[in-house]
């Protein structure tokens, strides 16, 4: 997993800044570049993520490692903005496009009683019942009159009714 996020947040993050101090590039530009790259993102994860039932998780994140880091030199180093453009939505088309294969390459590997789980409802499980103010106490039961409910939370995160 750190290698994914080397991967994509090392060929994301400081490439608008890269194509305005190395290459020139004016702000709009750079803007253009970026959105043109994020829709390869988007692309590249939902078709390759699609794509992986056919040719299988691991073979599928293995070419996109392999053809994104074949692409890196263009990314990097074209000379024109239209190549730096079209390499720049290429790699990343490979880059999410091996992130888009992880959720269900994850389900795979897990045991079958964790299986349908995601990470994000159990994240949001684990946290439901810890959200507090910065004092450490829970928030404050919302005026029913505001809210017009007939329902306050208690200072134990259940409900009760007024």
């Amino acid at each position: 997993m750190a290698a994914f996020n080397f991967m994509s947040h090392g060929s994301q993050d400081l490439y608008p800044t890269f194509l305005q101090k190395q290459h020139g590039f004016n702000p709009g530009n750079v803007r253009n570049v970026t959105v043109f790259m994020n829709i390869g993102a988007i692309l590249g994860g939902t078709l390759v993520g699609a794509f992986s039932q056919r040719i299988g998780r691991r073979v599928a994140i293995a070419v996109c490692c392999v053809l994104g880091a074949l692409l890196v030199p263009f990314w990097a180093g074209a000379q024109s903005a239209v190549l730096l453009a079209v390499s720049a939505f290429s790699l990343q088309f490979f880059v999410q496009g091996a992130w888009g294969v992880i959720p269900a390459h994850l389900n795979e590997l897990s045991p079958p009683t964790y299986a349908a789980r995601s990470l994000a409802s159990l994240t949001s499980w684990a946290t439901s019942s810890r959200r507090t103010r910065p004092s450490g106490r829970p928030p404050s039961p919302p005026r029913a009159s505001r809210f017009h409910c007939r329902k306050a939370r208690t200072t134990d995160g259940r409900w009760r009714s007024s």
